[in-house]
């Protein structure tokens, strides 16, 4: 059984324009498929919103560094997006239980490892993970993708 993640990040102008709520976690059916004329291989696929805060800025580095290392991001502060997270589950059926995956078991690590420690949190400031490097789009799918492992 093969597992894969993908994050994608929208801007808070596309949830203004009423979307995607920012305020309410949406779960969509679980979509399966597979290819005929082959041993069937199906993917589950799970996913979820959220919303968080983070600041492109290093504590460690002076105002001069920071602004070299993030640009016209670097603030201490900081800004939001909304995120979605899909998670993927690719097996074979298994024919005792009919399932490549219990689905419950990719909720719970959804809601209680990455929801739970990421929805409507300033991420640069109030999860350990990012204390030490800066919370961008890859160190969010690393620190996503760990509590999957």
């Amino acid at each position: 059984m093969g597992v894969y993640l993908k994050i994608t990040r929208f801007a808070h102008c596309f949830c203004q324009a009423g979307k995607i709520s920012c305020e309410i976690l949406v779960w969509e059916p679980i979509e399966v498929g597979y290819v005929l004329n082959t041993v069937p291989i199906l993917t589950l696929r799970r996913r979820a919103l959220f919303s968080a805060a983070h600041a492109y800025w290093l504590p460690d580095k002076s105002e001069e560094e920071n602004q070299a290392l993030f640009g016209r991001w670097a603030s201490r502060w900081g800004h939001g997006h909304n995120y979605t997270i899909e998670a993927c589950v690719t097996g074979e059926l298994n024919p005792a239980d009919g399932m490549v995956v219990n689905i419950t078991d990719v909720d719970r690590v959804l809601k209680s490892e990455i929801l739970s420690a990421l929805h409507e949190k300033h991420l640069s400031y109030e999860v350990p993970y990012f204390s030490s490097a800066p919370p961008t789009l890859e160190n969010i799918l690393k620190f996503i993708v760990e509590r999957f492992e």
